[in-house]
């Protein structure tokens, strides 16, 4: 056996080396050539899908953009300097304007906290239905940063409604009364 192995001993440790290669590629290089196929597989399919809709994809400065946009609005509404005078004026302009007849029109009690000013304001009115949901969407798309806290409708007989509006009017800082 010592002459066989003497004499094969190169070609026998060239089988060793090609059975370990071998070993070495069946159990860690095609495990690990597997999983890393599949993550590739798994990345290719997101980047495709996030080529589809990249057209509805907005970029972050946008984003901030009309974010700040908003914000200015917003500012512009709650910053207006708000008194009893000029909400009763808007809202008697508002229901001339869309023919709805308004009693009872008050305002109470001003709130003062925080450095904002709530101006409750509340009252009646007698109209269409369409007038009135018109009426109520100018007061809250209006001048002043308005929140309708509750409204009470009654039909009449004669198909009109009669409503009890409650809302605030808020602004920052004093009210200028």
């Amino acid at each position: 056996m010592r002459s066989f192995l003497s004499r094969n001993k190169y070609g026998i440790m060239s089988l060793v080396a090609v059975v370990v290669t071998l070993a070495a590629l069946v159990l860690f290089i095609v495990p690990k050539a597997a999983a890393v196929g599949t993550e590739l597989a798994e990345i290719r399919a997101e980047v495709r899908i996030a080529g589809a809709v990249q057209g509805n994809v907005v970029s972050p400065d946008s984003l901030i953009a009309e974010y700040n946009r908003v914000s200015a609005q917003i500012e512009k509404y709650v910053s207006a300097q708000v008194s009893s005078s000029k909400i009763l004026t808007f809202i008697h302009g508002s229901a001339e304007h869309e023919g709805v007849a308004l009693r009872d029109l008050s305002t109470g009690d001003v709130f003062r906290s925080a450095g904002k000013v709530e101006i409750p304001v509340t009252f009646r009115a007698n109209s269409s239905f369409a007038a009135l949901h018109r009426f109520l969407t100018d007061l809250e798309n209006g001048a002043y940063c308005t929140r309708l806290q509750s409204v009470n409708m009654n039909r009449e007989e004669n198909g009109r409604v009669e409503a009890s509006v409650r809302l605030s009017v808020m602004s920052r800082g004093g009210a200028g009364e």
